[in-house]
């Protein structure tokens, strides 16, 4: 299985396309009856991906898709607007060289 896996360098998707697609789909903020209404078009059955549902696409995102380093949020306030304030998610940057360094991946 390891050497399956390193002959497919988009894994877990079978190749740059499929994963261009699901970088797409799960960064627009669509919905999961969404996703599956675009899975279901004739023109994309056509051409099948390696998942068949939203939550397929999604369990196989938390699954194989390295989660690096933890994620922090700060609310922060905008001085122009004093009723406004925006969350910032930011990750340890020592925390982030620290998962680069160790993965044999990078």
């Amino acid at each position: 299985r390891a050497t399956e896996i390193r002959d497919l360098p988009f894994y877990p998707w079978k190749s740059a396309e499929e994963f261009e697609i699901v970088n797409f789909l799960s960064v627009e903020g669509l919905s999961q009856g969404a996703i599956d209404r675009f899975l279901r078009l004739i023109y994309v059955s056509k051409r099948p991906f390696s998942f068949s549902t939203a939550r397929q696409m999604y369990e196989r995102i938390g699954r194989y898709m390295e989660a690096g380093p933890e994620w922090h949020v700060v609310d922060v306030p905008v001085p122009e607007f004093p009723s406004l304030v925006l969350p910032l998610f930011y990750r340890n940057p020592v925390d982030c060289a620290k998962y680069l360094y160790e993965n044999p991946a990078f």
